[in-house]
């Protein structure tokens, strides 16, 4: 048996992790939680490749938001364009 490993970094919590609405505070912090679960997870760690985006769309006649950081994590980019990857590749 192969044991799962432990993962990277630590785990989103805190004023890190996600807020009431369920979204990350940041980037740096939706990309760290990615991190953390895809390499505690064997099969996420082979195929998960990081990406992050704000959910957060301004409207036209409504007055400025007082929170424009609703940020999530995904492990590819099939959302679009907003996706923006977390890590740099690293070539093997």
């Amino acid at each position: 048996l192969v044991a799962v490993p432990d993962p990277s970094g630590k785990a989103p919590e805190g004023d890190t992790g996600k807020g009431d609405d369920g979204s990350y505070k940041s980037k740096a912090a939706a990309c760290g939680a990615c991190k953390w679960a895809a390499t505690g997870s064997c099969a996420m760690y082979k195929t998960c490749i990081c990406y992050a985006t704000n959910a957060f769309f301004g409207v036209a006649g409504v007055a400025k938001a007082s929170d424009s950081n609703y940020w999530y994590w995904s492990c590819g980019n099939e959302g679009g364009s907003k996706y923006e990857t977390c890590f740099p590749s690293v070539d093997a």
